[in-house]
């Protein structure tokens, strides 16, 4: 389906080589003599052109090559331990792989999406550098003016509110860092898509440590009722 993929073709050449030398050591275990198939392989390779099932039976003079070098190494003396060695030794890397934090994840996010309380100065910042809602002397507000977000014509016509909550980073300069933007919880995805669109117009009294101004992690719920604008 994809006779482009040189990435494809590359592994579908290694699969044949591992099938080819799968073959050749199931073969040689049946206390064939390796030299005598050996020289049973150059053979059939050298006769390809003489009939249908030497044609079938050989590869490029590059896998005959790899496959005589193959049947020269000596097999393990315990596979079943060399195979039990590599299965913990992936085990273990795949445990190590997921019990270590997305660096993309807030450390700080609770299950509800809400930030933790922690303490001590190393956790006072969370995402970019930013404060939680706790460890700041005046947290942002947002301007009187602001726009709303437009309700979903559908969902308001169908009689269908909801709320959606947003975690997002409020920068210094009273914006919203749209990057930080990550959904906690939304009753449906228009909602969030209409939230989305005006967040960038959005503008707030931003927070402040020590009376300078600096980056806040807030958490926003945002209400759709269909008797009353969001």
């Amino acid at each position: 389906m994809m006779p482009w993929n040189i990435a494809l073709w590359w592994q579908v050449n290694r699969l044949a080589l591992a099938t080819e030398t799968d073959c050749d050591a199931r073969v040689l275990r049946q206390h064939v003599e390796r030299e005598r198939y050996a020289h049973l392989l150059l053979a059939i390779a050298q006769r390809q052109s003489a009939a249908a099932l030497a044609s079938a039976l050989s590869r490029p003079t590059s896998h005959l090559e790899r496959r005589i070098i193959a049947m020269r190494r000596n097999a393990p003396r315990r596979p079943l331990l060399v195979a039990s060695t590599l299965v913990g030794a992936a085990a273990v890397a795949v445990a190590l792989a997921c019990s270590t934090t997305s660096p993309s994840a807030p450390s700080n996010a609770s299950a509800d999406g809400s930030a933790a309380k922690t303490t001590g100065a190393s956790a006072d910042r969370a995402v970019d550098g930013a404060y939680l809602d706790s460890r700041v002397d005046k947290q942002a507000r947002a301007y009187p003016d602001n726009p709303r977000p437009l309700y979903p014509a559908v969902l308001q016509h169908a009689g269908i509110g909801g709320e959606v909550t947003l975690q997002f980073v409020i920068d210094s300069t009273g914006v919203i860092d749209m990057h930080t933007v990550t959904v906690v919880k939304a009753d449906n995805d228009l909602f969030t898509s209409s939230i989305r669109s005006a967040m960038p117009r959005m503008h707030f009294y931003p927070a402040e440590v020590k009376g300078h101004r600096v980056n806040e992690l807030v958490v926003q719920p945002f209400a759709f009722q269909v008797d009353a604008k969001p």
